[in-house]
């Protein structure tokens, strides 16, 4: 149980549905929860055919559509194929969801997008790839070598930065709110690239999803993340799109998070920009993934989370000669904070940090988000 009460903020718990129990329902109400987001992750996809000039060619089976609560049909048509796939989710999202109106909830529906294990099996031409700083290394000292026929992926991370993956996403979580019962908001969560997009290793660098030249999958511009959120806009309710902030200042030190490689002063924050600035003029209100544990700004003892929180809300609002749009003041933001394994106290500190802020809400994840990444070398597709 947390011990904070806050009148004014937007207070919403993000958790599994399988957790959405009466008596989880009960106890966040108590504690002044206002709003349940359940998580929403494809359990099983597969590629059920290919079309071949007018015909359908049957690719694989499609036994677990039918074995599923929830699954959606779709075909996607991504450069020169075109595919039809089936998406299974795992059971329990409507009932979770009729719980949580039955507690008088706002209920929500969290989609994780960049990093989906089942689609990244299915699709590994899409994922983003570990190229340009070899920083990423020092994380994983036995990752295979890049050659000539092969290019090292950042899995299981396939974002909606490139024109394929932004027709993909927009299919499987466009298809599954027209099955879902009809939610109060619908967050995005991972609109970026996969981490460690410039080679250097830290989680939080987002900004492009092939920093080489080997690519296998074409580019979408600036306004991938913007085109998403709109789309899935027309499917449903209002979208809150969630971001993660670029590396910081210290981060560029030989022991910082990116190694020394020359990050913040360099292309993440002006890219960063570009991309958010579009999805900022389509969104009232803006997530941000304040991870704090997960992107190791909480200290060995866990506890350094909250002085981090405050600042990193502050950029977004803060002048920055990098920026074309406007600030984003902390009242359009949401901010996203973990409790999954934590205690209550390390939880009510970064809580309090956040009203500090000015933020509009918080949303708070019993559920992990999980950040991971690992290098897997993939035959080079081009």
């Amino acid at each position: 149980m947390l011990d904070v009460v806050f009148a004014v903020l937007e207070k919403t718990a993000l958790i599994a549905p399988g957790d959405a129990t009466d008596a989880r329902l009960d106890e966040l109400s108590r504690d002044g929860f206002s709003a349940v987001a359940l998580l929403v992750v494809p359990e099983l996809v597969t590629r059920v055919a290919e079309k071949s000039g007018e015909e359908w060619v049957p690719v694989g089976l499609d036994s677990h559509g039918a074995s599923r609560e929830l699954f959606v049909h779709t075909e996607v048509t991504m450069g020169r194929r075109t595919t039809r796939i089936c998406v299974a989710f795992r059971d329990g999202l409507r009932a979770a969801a009729e719980r949580v109106r039955a507690h008088h909830l706002e209920l929500d529906w969290w989609f994780e997008v960049a990093r989906e294990p089942a689609l990244a099996d299915l699709f590994p031409d899409l994922v983003a790839s570990l190229q340009g700083h070899p920083a990423w290394r020092r994380r994983f000292p036995e990752a295979p070598e890049d050659d000539a026929t092969h290019v090292i992926k950042c899995w299981p991370w396939l974002p909606a930065t490139s024109r394929e993956g932004l027709v993909l996403h927009e299919a499987w979580i466009c298809g599954a709110l027209r099955e879902l019962p009809k939610a109060d908001l619908v967050f995005l969560n991972d609109l970026q690239g996969g981490p460690s997009a410039c080679g250097c290793g830290n989680v939080q660098c987002r900004w492009i999803s092939d920093y080489g030249e080997k690519r296998s999958s074409t580019p979408a511009g600036e306004t991938a993340a913007a085109e998403l959120v709109r789309a899935v806009r027309r499917a449903g309710p209002e979208v809150v799109p969630i971001w993660t902030t670029e590396c910081e200042s210290p981060d560029v030190t030989p022991d910082g998070h990116c190694a020394g490689v020359p990050c913040f002063d360099g292309a993440c924050w002006r890219e960063m920009w570009k991309q958010l600035d579009p999805v900022a003029q389509e969104s009232p209100r803006l997530g941000v993934l304040l991870l704090s544990r997960t992107f190791e700004r909480s200290g060995p003892d866990d506890r350094a989370g909250a002085a981090w929180i405050e600042p990193a809300i502050a950029a977004l609002a803060a002048a920055d000669d990098r920026r074309a749009g406007p600030p984003i003041p902390a009242s359009r933001l949401l901010a996203v904070l973990e409790a999954a394994g934590r205690s209550p106290e390390i939880v009510a500190v970064e809580l309090a940090a956040a009203e500090r802020s000015g933020v509009r809400g918080v949303v708070v994840s019993f559920t992990e988000l999980d950040q991971s990444f690992s290098p897997r070398a993939v035959p080079d597709s081009r």
